[in-house]
């Protein structure tokens, strides 16, 4: 599996705890373009997702798109989105791109 869009799934948001902190290094290793948007994250969801991204390098490797638009995250510049935003990107090493605001 190397592309996966759930586009579209507000579900997704109201479990985002639970289907996030069950990632695992072994899970989609392949995995290179994860489309999350509109999937009711909110801004909870997102630093979940994010956070986790940042934290374990090894969970989805090779990602290197990560659609989240349309998930009700929190844009303005004071938002604590940028500064993730920030420090997944550099976790990554420069290889993942995220696509998440707004506008």
């Amino acid at each position: 599996l190397v592309s996966l869009e759930l586009f579209n799934n507000p579900q997704l948001g109201l479990s985002v705890r639970e289907w996030c902190s069950a990632l695992r290094p072994s899970d989609w290793q392949q995995l290179t373009f994860l489309d999350l948007s509109c999937c009711g994250l909110g801004n909870e969801g997102f630093q979940c997702l994010c956070g986790k991204l940042t934290e374990e390098i090894d969970v989805f490797p090779r990602l290197q798109t990560l659609c989240l638009g349309g998930n009700d995250v929190d844009d303005s510049e004071e938002a604590a989105s940028f500064t993730l935003e920030e420090r997944l990107c550099a976790a990554r090493q420069g290889r993942l791109r995220l696509l998440w605001r707004n506008g």
